[in-house]
């Protein structure tokens, strides 16, 4: 069987040494029993048909089917899709996104920032003020530790 990590270190050397490629990251590979290579990909600009199509080209070149049968599929991590890795959260930064928290509350808001350790969000909420008829919009900062969300995705406004 064909080991994930060859595979996640043949990918990365792909990526980083092709001008086509510039921008984009890994988010996820993994192998499965019957070696089905899978390969998701993201990046600062999008990912296109013509990236997952040349990636399954370069890295079915780099393994040998010679002495493994394989099969490779090479996708982009779509809008709506969790976030998986930390390059996903510097992408979006700026950016509206949605977090749901392991005690099952979710929040909505600009990402201000984040760290190893925490994401900072802008949230905005409409809020009853004492001896005003009217809700108020309220504009505050929400500090969450990254052991605290389950999940974040990127909200998609049109």
């Amino acid at each position: 069987m064909i080991s994930r990590e060859l595979v996640e270190s043949q990918v990365k050397q792909i990526l980083s040494s092709n001008e086509i490629f510039e921008g984009l990251f890994i988010v996820e590979t993994s192998v499965s029993e019957s070696n089905e290579i899978f390969v998701v990909l993201d990046g600062y600009k999008p990912v296109t048909l013509d990236h997952c199509a040349a990636l399954n080209t370069e890295l079915d070149s780099k393994l040998n089917r010679e002495v493994e049968d394989f099969e490779i599929k090479v996708a982009s991590a779509g809008l709506g899709f969790p976030f998986k890795v930390l390059e996903q959260y510097k992408k979006y930064l700026g950016q509206e996104v949605e977090v749901l928290k392991t005690d099952g509350t979710k929040e909505k808001g600009i990402l201000l920032s984040f760290s190893g350790d925490s994401l900072t969000l802008e949230v905005t909420a409409r809020v009853k003020v004492e001896g005003k008829k009217k809700k108020q919009v309220q504009v505050s900062q929400e500090i969450i530790a990254l052991p605290l969300v389950k999940s974040t995705k990127a909200v998609i406004s049109f």
